[in-house]
């Protein structure tokens, strides 16, 4: 199994080792990108996670646009929420998100991210697409393979995409 090199402590999820400043200037919701990933990647598991998602999806863009954040902090907010959209079944709550992220002016590179991350097969090429897209450093994200059974874990390089 891959996971992002972040754990959780008192409900917030934080970075392992020393990076933790530097990310510090990123939006909490970078972990967002990280559960997107898990989701697109296991997405064929049969359950309906719809009600889910409609859920999660209106609670997300409840607070939007998001007073107070950068305007690159927006941007990323919207692609990350974008991500979500086909697990969604409430065609109002696609297109209320799809008239707020046009709105902003994000409506093609949102769909742009998408369409490449439903392209690609494996979670490491389509953490190297998202994080291309949204203008982070790969030396800001990190996954790892977890060996359980011999307590072993082995950090992966991101591709280059």
């Amino acid at each position: 199994m891959k996971t992002a090199d972040w754990m959780k402590t008192d409900g917030e999820w934080i970075q392992r080792g020393a990076r933790e400043k530097v990310l510090g200037a990123l939006p909490k919701n970078i972990l967002d990108l990280i559960h997107e990933i898990e989701t697109f990647a296991g997405a064929e598991i049969a359950f309906d996670p719809a009600p889910y998602w409609n859920n999660v999806l209106e609670g997300y863009w409840k607070e939007f646009p998001w007073n107070g954040v950068s305007e690159p902090d927006r941007r990323m907010r919207c692609l990350l929420g974008w991500l979500s959209l086909p697990l969604v079944d409430s065609d109002m709550l696609i297109s209320d998100i799809r008239q707020k992220v046009a709105s902003v002016g994000y409506l093609s590179d949102a769909e742009k991210l998408l369409k490449r991350v439903q392209s690609l097969s494996s979670k490491d090429r389509i953490a190297s697409a998202a994080l291309r897209f949204l203008k982070i450093p790969r030396t800001y994200f990190a996954m790892v393979v977890l060996d359980i059974r011999n307590r072993k874990s082995e950090r992966l390089v991101i591709p280059e995409h």
